[in-house]
């Protein structure tokens, strides 16, 4: 059983502003514009000359915005989805922002809304870390999240140790930007570290600012994100030091139950601790390591798992393991050699 690897990076955030500034456009209006057409099993929105079609995504904006309970909406036919959705829409006639584009409707909200384009989102992460800066990984439908890091080469946030086997020990480090764009929650930021070896990511929790979106403009929440980006990538040459340090950090005791305890501690699943403590004796052994096995090897073992192929598309098992392998590196513990509890 080997490490869960995936491709590297090769793609840049100029790259991502640039496919997310493609062909996105706003309409604003009052719902009763809104007409649900349907032709067959498929609906379709129209509004202010535009016909776009109405995905899954679509669907459930207009649900949301319309207070209609989306899982009951999305499990009746179409026949049904066109009849309450048009319905709704017409009854109760209130003033809405769309963002759309040919595939259909993106989003639907208030426009006195706080609402932040994603694309404002990738320029203050362009403002932080420059448009050559990598994209580990993105995505965008009712969350936002993307992990970008320093470019291979950049001489700021890259840590690790160059000489050791023929390709070098390289973690390059950069932030993650998250936001809850159903619930139009302010964007959050974290230190991010991407050890190349191993494809793993990781991110240390509570290295950003706290962004308090009530109440401000967008050009306030805009600014506090670009300082709480800015502070969390300062951490990163500091966080990947620490995460090297661990290297001296032995596991004294028995390594299966130091894994089981530790995934405990962090409230992973049952069935993810199992996998973890399956891996141990391949990954964690001292004939397979080369050395006695150490919390930085622990860290790898919980990192890595996130690329395992079954969970690629899983983001809240992957999210758990990236964010425990990160707090074990910036909460550094005594613990008992025999249980492996924390020693307060």
């Amino acid at each position: 059983m080997g490490l869960y690897l995936r491709d590297l990076p090769d793609f840049t955030l100029r790259q991502l502003a640039n496919e997310l500034r493609g062909n996105d456009r706003e309409w604003g209006g009052v719902t009763n514009e809104i007409n649900v057409g349907l032709d067959g099993d498929i609906l379709s929105f129209r509004f202010g000359g535009h016909d776009v079609r109405a995905t899954q995504d679509g669907v459930e904006q207009l649900a949301s915005f319309t207070g209609i309970p989306r899982n009951f909406l999305l499990n009746v036919d179409p026949d049904m989805q066109h009849y309450i959705l048009g319905n709704m829409l017409r009854r109760n006639p209130a003033n809405v922002t769309l963002r759309f584009d040919e595939t259909g409707v993106h989003e639907a909200y208030k426009p006195t809304q706080v609402r932040l384009d994603p694309r404002q989102i990738v320029d203050v992460a362009i403002n932080t870390m420059g448009e050559e800066a990598q994209v580990a990984e993105w995505w965008l439908d009712d969350q936002l999240r993307i992990d970008v890091i320093v470019p291979d080469g950049s001489d700021r946030g890259i840590g690790g140790d160059p000489d050791v086997g023929q390709v070098g020990d390289i973690t390059r480090g950069g932030i993650r930007f998250e936001q809850d764009r159903k619930n139009n929650h302010a964007p959050h930021v974290d230190t991010f570290l991407y050890r190349t070896l191993c494809t793993n990511g990781m991110v240390i929790p509570d290295t950003g600012l706290s962004i308090d979106a009530r109440g401000s403009s967008v050009e306030v929440v805009l600014a506090e994100l670009e300082l709480a980006a800015d502070h969390a990538f300062r951490q990163v040459e500091e966080q990947i030091a620490h995460f090297y340090a661990m290297r001296q950090q032995r596991i004294e005791g028995d390594v299966t139950q130091a894994v089981t305890r530790m995934g405990q501690e962090r409230g992973l699943p049952q069935r993810t601790i199992v996998a973890l403590a399956n891996r141990v004796p391949d990954q964690l052994s001292a004939e397979t390591l080369g050395h006695e096995p150490t919390m930085f090897d622990l860290v790898n073992l919980f990192t890595n798992q996130a690329n395992q192929p079954e969970l690629r598309t899983r983001r809240g098992p992957r999210a758990q393991l990236e964010r425990a392998g990160g707090t074990f590196v910036r909460e550094v513990h005594d613990r008992c050699g025999a249980c492996h509890q924390v020693i307060a």
